[in-house]
């Protein structure tokens, strides 16, 4: 297919997301990704011709920026995120609200607490059941390491 594109942090740096995805492009850093606002595709994924494809992998965690960076309000992201340790909601508790809107995928080793700041909603994005962004990672086997039936907040 058409080429892509690597934005690359060095060992010990955070990369800082936010914009308009036009492409395909995978976002990768050994420590962590800081989504700041909506992180969307320029052609929405249901749309007759989308081709754009996003990848956030992090070897540590994908996180939400604190409400002042983020603003009030509902949170888009378009794409397919590993987060190899966990995701995380910065300032979960901020008494601003909205709606976490991920479309694509999310995979990471433990999920921090949303709400109150979000009602959180994942929708899978279907065209990763046949393609992906350029490198992510990827496995045809599945397994739930483990869950105790409730869902607790991990202390930060």
């Amino acid at each position: 297919g058409e080429p892509a594109e690597y934005i690359l942090a060095d060992r010990g740096a955070a990369l800082h997301v936010k914009g308009v995805v036009n492409g395909k492009v995978l976002v990768h850093s050994p420590k962590d990704i800081v989504i700041e606002d909506d992180l969307v595709y320029a052609v929405p994924p249901g749309a007759a011709g989308a081709d754009d494809y996003l990848g956030l992998v992090a070897d540590r965690s994908v996180e939400i920026a604190a409400p002042d960076v983020t603003g009030p309000g509902d949170l888009t992201i378009d794409g397919a995120i590993y987060a190899r340790r966990e995701f995380v909601v910065r300032h979960y508790y901020s008494s601003s609200s909205g709606t976490l809107i991920i479309h694509g995928s999310l995979i990471c080793g433990a999920i921090g607490a949303t709400e109150p700041r979000y009602s959180t909603k994942v929708e899978f994005d279907p065209r990763l059941a046949a393609r992906r962004p350029p490198s992510f990672p990827l496995t045809d086997r599945y397994e739930l390491e483990s869950f105790s039936g409730t869902w607790t907040p991990s202390p930060r």
